[in-house]
């Protein structure tokens, strides 16, 4: 179990006294998050790089060596999968209650994505009205009306704006896990 020692720069995660010298920092799970996504970016951007400049007219320097670049990519992805396994772990081993049920922010997300999920596909769902079927009009007859469906999708998006209110607050609250 970590010790958790407040000091002058932060938070040391280190045991105490701490080998670090409570140079490091805990960061929070919303933290973590951004630094994912502002790294994934700088990812891209290095890849777009190292793809604008492969090829290089004879007679002229190369502008930014492919092993630089490469080497840079390499390094950018073994933090990216270091951040994420963090991430995972945290996402696994944190539980919230919801709705009086005890589970994991792992499961919490997975929650979110099947009410999106759900949400996506009830909007689509509109009355066909007559067709032509042999010659004849015949009417399709909507199973639900729409003022049903309309309160139907209020339901779910409650329910899901409640459980992205919790996912944030508890991102931003959760310590990342080593």
């Amino acid at each position: 179990m970590q010790k958790v020692e407040k000091r002058a720069t932060g938070y040391c995660c280190h045991d105490i006294p701490p080998r670090c010298g409570g140079r490091c920092i805990i960061m929070k799970l919303g933290e973590a998050l951004q630094q994912l996504k502002t790294l994934q970016s700088k990812l891209a951007r290095l890849q777009d790089l190292r793809f604008d400049t492969f090829n290089y007219l004879e007679n002229k320097d190369i502008e930014i060596p492919f092993d630089e670049v490469t080497s840079q990519i390499r390094d950018l992805v073994e933090e990216i999968r270091i951040l994420k396994v963090k991430i995972n772990k945290t996402n696994a081993l944190t539980q919230v209650t919801v709705m009086g049920e005890q589970i994991t922010l792992q499961e919490l997300i997975l929650r979110i994505g099947d009410l999106r999920s759900e949400l996506s596909s009830l909007m689509v769902l509109k009355p066909k009205g007559p067709v032509w079927l042999g010659g004849q009009a015949v009417e399709y007859i909507p199973q639900r009306r729409q003022d049903e469906m309309a309160d139907i999708i209020s339901v779910l998006e409650q329910q899901k704006a409640d459980l992205d209110k919790l996912l944030q607050s508890t991102n931003w609250g959760t310590d990342l896990m080593d």
